[in-house]
């Protein structure tokens, strides 16, 4: 999922462990003492079928194991995800309409400013010391400074760019990623994944159609904000599992606020009531969009979820219509359509790979 301001994001989402039901947690105790029981028959037996019994029941235990693990609601995950993504554009509408009258920087230091403000209200049921501590100082450090850059990327482009069109190429930070992973985390690429990010990147160029005059140089904002993003998410898979999504939101804000106001005194400008309202709007629906997200990967499997980020344009072309007036055109169109299927390519080929490779029957030695 693309965003600079998604702080905790789908990686933070999926090393979160979600928490058994009642009755499911009865399940797994009686399927374990089925397969106790089935062992010590089959030695009875004088090891008569055992490979057969034992493989059954451990088939049946992981498929509970699955069920426990994905998540109970898919339908409500898919809600809560769109409700995530709208207030992600809508928090990306008000920094639209702030860029003509304040700097990037102090637009961006509201942001984090509320978000940092309103993130106190989970001291009293955490403590300070449950919404601060984390293993990787240094590496969240790092994730902020990247959200901090990919949001300020974003910000000025909304300066010049119509949302759809922001949008459209920032698209593109998935097959980035998916690039990246090869000299970075030494992964394998398939052919067929190659085809898929040249085919991104052909979207992108549809996008911008370079020498048409038609975006211009302002596209290296967004470009600028999905490799940035694409980084964050290549930085965030080398972290270890256990960070607290709430503890990744207070870095992110912390970095961003922080970082914000050692140059705010060069480009501060008094805001207005109606700026300061903006701020606090930005800050409350970026928060609640981050737990929304947190809460639905909770509810369903990112492979679930993850093209109903892709939604995400369709909200920017209402709010840009209903805001701005602005339209996008049909290269706009077409090329967002080309980057899209490209990364739900990606997308669904791992989560095929993935339940193809759960599916592999057990190997008995």
């Amino acid at each position: 999922m693309r965003r600079g301001h998604h702080s905790f994001g789908i990686e933070s989402a999926r090393n979160t462990h979600t928490r058994l039901i009642p009755s499911l947690r009865k399940q797994r105790r009686r399927i374990a003492l089925d397969v106790r029981n089935s062992d010590a028959m089959a030695r009875e037996n004088g090891q008569r079928n055992y490979h057969k019994n034992i493989t059954e029941v451990r088939a049946k235990s992981m498929k509970a194991m699955t069920v426990v693990t994905v998540g109970q609601r898919p339908r409500a995950g898919i809600l809560l995800m769109l409700a995530a993504v709208a207030c992600f554009t809508a928090l990306d509408g008000a920094a639209k309409v702030l860029v003509h009258d304040y700097s990037i920087v102090e637009i961006a230091w509201g942001r984090y400013l509320f978000n940092l403000l309103l993130l106190s209200f989970f001291i009293p049921r955490l403590g300070m010391g449950g919404l601060v501590t984390t293993a990787k100082p240094v590496l969240q450090i790092v994730r902020g400074f990247l959200l901090l850059t990919s949001t300020a990327s974003l910000f000025a482009a909304l300066q010049f760019l119509p949302m759809a069109d922001t949008y459209a190429i920032t698209f593109i930070s998935p097959i980035i990623v998916a690039a990246l992973s090869v000299p970075l985390l030494k992964e394998q690429i398939r052919p067929s994944h190659w085809v898929a990010i040249l085919c991104g990147f052909l979207g992108v160029i549809v996008v911008i159609r370079p020498g048409s005059g038609a975006v211009g140089s302002a596209a290296i904002f967004p470009l600028i904000m999905a490799l940035a993003y694409a980084t964050y998410q290549i930085v965030t898979r080398t972290m270890s599992a256990g960070e607290s999504a709430i503890t990744t939101v207070f870095y992110t804000a912390l970095v961003g606020s922080a970082s914000m106001s050692c140059a705010l005194p060069v480009v501060w400008r008094v805001p207005t009531m109606a700026a300061w309202t903006l701020f606090f709007w930005m800050g409350l629906v970026g928060l609640i969009g981050q737990l929304l997200l947190f809460k639905a990967f909770r509810l369903a499997p990112a492979s679930l979820l993850s093209p109903f980020a892709y939604t995400q344009i369709l909200w920017a072309c209402m709010i840009g219509y209903a805001v701005f007036g602005d339209v996008p055109d049909f290269w706009t169109a077409i090329g967002s359509l080309i980057i899209v299927a490209s990364g739900l390519f990606l997308v669904c080929y791992a989560a095929f790979e993935k339940t193809a490779f759960a599916s592999r029957p057990m190997k008995m030695r």
